[in-house]
């Protein structure tokens, strides 16, 4: 047995490289799939290395196992036009010298934009969320068994750093298969890649959006790594053998939970559970089982719903986190997470002004719909921002992103231009703010209180200054 698996050992080490990638693909599918004529698979391809290489690699695959295989292309038109086209050109000249079918799906110029502006959220993220969504259409169409998607070694690198850096320490790296998509290239490095299309002349596209820093994952992949290569040798093995150990920590935690279910009431469109056994688990357990109730909540919304698209919204964890501190009602794109009597539950809930206060987290410019009314997050100066109430002149004092927008606290403590702290409620008191208002002015928070912004309730502005402590 040692003996077979030494020449083994030395037949791995004598394949080219062509070769050792094509074994790795067909090993991933093997692992996780029966292929068969009757199975099919849809192939999303960007036109950059790793997509391109993947194509030609399922290409092979499928003609050695055989299985229907289609490929799909999607123009965000969110770059330069020449650029976008010559990705989809490219795209469609490799699939016909394959001889595989190829759907091209392109998005008007203007609608990513659109998306961004009513999600609220990136440009990256509207497409994000767009070009899922054709993927699963797609799929649906051909009854695809899989999408497969190109992401590699270092994109499991990239997301693990940048997961680490925005402490979500308990969350492992990319999965190779969730629901309908699978990745089976995460364990080729991205050099790899590149060599691999250099032996077997695949053309592939450069998106010039890849060079620029104003993403985190960009400054990840462009200026950290190429730091961490120079100074920590074998810092790739370290992270990725952190991730599989952050893993483990996930399927222990689901293990944990999965005798543990929500309760559905459809017709009324909500979950719950009961509160005397949610209390006995540990804080750790609360949280993720709050989430995976959350995803119940929008499978349960796409079940009402067929026809439309229910996307899981993640909670901030400091929310759920807060949750389970005090059982007091949070809430968060109008998902709402309360304690009623002795049962804990998930829904959708209009709040008006009351003593349940409010808490939204604003991360970038633009349009917010918060319980006191529609405000408009812009900037004013470089990474200095400001909030305005729609229909109105009010304007609030600076603040930097992010920052949480919420109602006060009791134990709520500003400080004042000669660094004395004082009580928000007390503040309040000298204001003679009216008590019905209390719970509806506005604070900007971070680590700290930032300002008050008492204006659309008849009182004062209070803003600490902006300093370079920030």
């Amino acid at each position: 047995m040692i003996l077979g698996s030494f020449f083994c050992f030395l037949h791995m080490k004598d394949l080219s490289l062509s070769e050792k990638l094509y074994n790795e693909v067909k090993s991933q599918f093997e692992k996780n799939y029966h292929l068969s004529p009757d199975f099919s698979v849809v192939l999303a391809v960007s036109g950059g290395a790793d997509s391109m290489v993947l194509f030609h690699l399922l290409n092979r695959l499928r003609r050695e196992v055989g299985f229907k295989f289609f490929a799909l292309t999607v123009n965000h038109n969110i770059r330069p036009k020449e650029e976008s086209l010559s990705d989809v050109m490219l795209v469609k000249k490799f699939a016909n010298q394959l001889n595989v079918e190829l759907k091209i799906h392109e998005f008007q110029p203007g609608y990513i934009e659109n998306i961004k502006q009513e999600r609220k959220k990136g440009i990256e993220e509207a497409a994000r969320h767009c070009r899922y969504k054709v993927f699963s259409d797609f799929a649906k169409e051909v009854k695809s068994d899989c999408v497969c998607l190109a992401h590699n070694q270092n994109d499991n690198l990239e997301t693990l750093l940048q997961r680490f850096l925005q402490g979500s320490v308990l969350k492992s790296g990319i999965k190779n298969k969730r629901d309908i998509y699978f990745r089976p290239m995460l364990n080729i490095s991205r050099f790899d890649i590149e060599a691999y299309a250099l032996e077997n002349q695949i053309e592939y596209c450069i998106d010039s959006t890849n060079l620029e820093n104003n993403y985190l994952r960009n400054k990840i992949r462009n200026q950290l790594m190429p730091v961490l290569d120079s100074f920590f040798d074998g810092w790739q093995s370290g992270v990725l053998a952190a991730g599989e150990k952050l893993s483990d920590v996930e399927k222990l935690i689901e293990n944990s939970l999965k005798d543990l279910n929500w309760n559905v009431d459809f017709d009324n469109g909500f979950l719950y559970f009961d509160f005397g056994d949610f209390s006995k688990l540990d804080k750790s357990l609360k949280i993720n089982f709050l989430y995976k109730g959350l995803e119940s909540y929008f499978h349960l919304k796409a079940a009402k719903n067929p026809n439309v698209a229910a996307e899981f919204v993640r909670f901030p964890y400091q929310l759920l986190e807060k949750f389970v501190a005090d059982y007091q009602s949070v809430d968060f794109e109008k998902i709402f997470i309360s304690k009623e009597n002795q049962n804990i539950f998930i829904g959708k809930e209009k709040k008006g002004y009351d003593n349940k206060g409010f808490y939204t987290i604003i991360d970038n410019v633009g349009l917010y719909d918060l319980d006191f009314g529609q405000i408009l997050v812009e900037e004013k100066s470089q990474n200095r921002f400001v909030a305005k109430l729609v229909g109105t002149d009010y304007v609030s004092g600076e603040f930097l992103l992010p920052v949480v927008i919420r109602s006060k606290d009791d134990s709520d403590l500003i400080e004042d231009k000669n660094k004395n702290k004082k009580n928000v409620t007390k503040i309040f008191s000298e204001w003679k703010v009216l008590e019905e208002h209390k719970n509806c002015i506005p604070i900007f928070s971070d680590v700290k209180i930032r300002g008050i912004w008492g204006e659309p309730f008849r009182a004062e502005n209070f803003f600490v200054k902006i300093d370079e402590e920030l």
